[in-house]
C-alpha cells in the first residue's frame, strides 16, 4: 500500500448545505409490533403481531386496519404484482392481500409452522421459510405447497430470490443456503459467522448482503450470491432486523432500540443514523426518491424524505459530504463538491471492509484536492472523508 497524501491548488465551487429532515413518528392507530411493510404495491402494505394488517394509498402517510382474517403473528411478505402482497405468519399462516382490502387465506402443509419469511422467483412460483429448517415451495399457477428438503435444521429467517433460478436463504448460526433451480434444492454455504442471520438484500448486479445478530453485516464477494462471504465492519451491536436498498448504491439496516444504519457505497461501509426512537424495528421499506418507512414494536412507523437523515454525532443541518473521486493511475484524486471548513480526516476501506488507510489533513477554504496513494492490489476499494461539516464515501476499483 502507498501511504502517501498530498495535497495540491484547485479552484471549487461551493454548494449550499442542504438541511435534512430525518426520521418523523407517522401515526399507525396500533399498539401492536409491526413487522414488515411493502411500499411498492398499491396499496402499501404493513403487517404485524395478532393478525395486524394496514394498508395506506397515499404514499405512506396515513395508514388504515384493514382485517386479516386471523390472529396470528405475521411476520413477512413479498409483492408478486403492482396490487397482490403474499403474507406469511405463526402457525403455517398464508394469505394473498390484494386490492384495496381483499384477503385470502391459503392452507399450507403444516398449520402449527411458525414461516418467517416468503418470497417469489417467478410472480406465480414462490418459496416460503420456517423454524427447524423447514422449506415449502409451490410449483407455480396454484398456491398448493410442498415441502422441499433444506438439508438443514436451523430455524431459518429469511429467502431472497433474483431471476436466473438462484435463491439465498438465511437463518440460526449462521446458517446460509443457496439454491439455483428455483427452490427445489439447496446447498450450505460458509457464511463465516455463527450469529443467526435475520434479513437478505439481493439486487440485479449488486453483491448479496446479509445482517443479523449483534450488528452483522456479510458481504458476497461477488456479484449475486456467490459462494464465498465476507464480515464487514458495523457500527451497532445492536440485533440488525431488515435491509434495504434504493437501487442506487444506499442501503439502510434496522435493528433492536432504534438502530437505523446507512451505506451509500453498496454496502461496504457503514454508518449510524439518528432514529428518534429506541423502539425495536422489524421491517423497511423503500420508495424513491428519497422516501423509506421502517415500523417496529408498538404500532412504531418511521418515515424519512431524505435517505435517513444524519449520521450519530452530525447536526442535522449538516450536509452529507460530496466528493468526486479519480484514480489516476499511479493516485487517487479527491475533489470535494463543498467548501470544507476545517480539519478533514481521509479512510480507506478495502472490499472486506477494514480499514487499511488512516490519515488527518488541514482543509481550508474551497481550494484543496486531496490526493491518496493508489493500493497496490487490484480491488475494489472506498474512500471515506469526514470532518465537523459531515462525512461521505465513494468506491473505486482498482484493476
Amino acid at each position: 500500500m502507498h501511504q502517501r497524501s498530498t495535497f495540491g491548488l484547485f479552484a471549487l465551487i461551493a454548494t449550499a448545505a442542504t438541511a435534512q429532515t430525518g426520521w418523523t413518528l407517522i401515526p399507525s392507530g396500533t399498539s401492536a409490533t409491526l413487522r414488515t411493510i411493502e411500499m411498492n404495491t398499491l396499496p402499501h402494505v404493513i403487517a404485524g403481531d395478532n393478525g395486524t394488517l394496514l394498508t395506506s394509498d397515499d404514499g405512506g402517510l396515513t395508514w388504515t386496519a384493514i382485517a386479516s382474517g386471523t390472529d396470528q403473528h405475521l411476520r413477512a411478505q413479498t409483492i408478486g404484482g403492482l396490487s397482490v402482497n403474499y403474507v406469511v405468519g405463526d402457525s403455517g399462516t398464508f394469505f394473498v392481500k390484494g386490492g384495496a382490502s381483499s384477503v385470502t387465506a391459503h392452507d399450507l402443509p403444516d398449520d402449527h409452522q411458525r414461516l418467517n419469511a416468503v418470497d417469489d422467483h417467478t410472480s406465480v412460483i414462490l418459496t416460503i421459510v420456517g423454524d427447524s429448517g423447514y422449506v415449502a415451495r409451490n410449483t407455480g399457477g396454484n398456491f398448493v405447497f410442498g415441502q422441499v428438503a433444506s438439508g438443514t435444521t436451523e430455524d431459518l429467517f429469511a429467502v431472497r430470490a433474483i431471476q436466473g433460478g438462484e435463491a439465498l436463504v438465511a437463518g440460526a448460526h449462521g446458517t446460509l443456503l443457496r439454491s439455483t433451480d428455483e427452490g427445489l434444492s439447496y446447498s450450505p454455504l460458509t457464511s463465516g459467522t455463527v450469529e443467526d442471520l435475520f434479513a437478505i438484500e439481493l439486487t440485479g448486479g449488486q453483491p448479496a448482503l446479509v445482517v443479523g445478530a449483534n450488528g452483522t453485516i456479510l458481504r458476497s464477494n461477488s456479484n449475486g450470491i456467490g459462494s464465498s462471504w465476507s464480515t464487514l465492519t458495523s457500527p451497532v451491536t445492536a440485533n440488525l432486523n431488515a435491509v434495504a436498498s434504493a437501487f442506487t448504491g444506499t442501503y439502510i439496516a434496522v435493528g433492536d432500540g432504534g438502530t437505523i444504519i446507512r451505506s451509500t457505497d453498496n454496502g461496504l461501509t457503514w454508518l449510524e443514523l439518528v432514529s428518534n426512537t429506541t423502539e425495536d424495528l422489524h421491517g423497511i421499506s423503500f420508495r424513491g426518491p428519497d422516501i423509506w418507512e421502517v415500523v417496529g414494536a408498538n404500532g412504531t412507523i418511521l418515515r424519512s424524505t431524505d435517505n435517513g437523515g444524519s449520521a450519530v454525532g452530525i447536526a442535522e443541518s449538516e450536509a452529507p459530504m460530496g466528493f468526486q473521486l479519480t484514480d489516476l493511475g499511479d493516485r487517487l484524486r479527491i475533489r470535494p463538491e463543498q467548501e470544507i471548513r476545517g480539519p478533514l480526516s481521509v479512510e480507506l476501506f478495502d472490499a472486506m471492509g477494514r480499514c487499511i488507510f488512516q490519515a488527518g489533513a488541514a482543509a481550508a477554504g474551497t481550494s484543496n484536492d486531496l490526493f491518496l496513494g493508489r493500493p497496490d492490489q487490484a480491488g475494489i476499494y472506498v474512500v471515506r472523508l469526514r470532518s465537523s461539516q459531515g462525512q461521505g464515501s465513494r468506491s473505486v476499483l482498482i484493476q
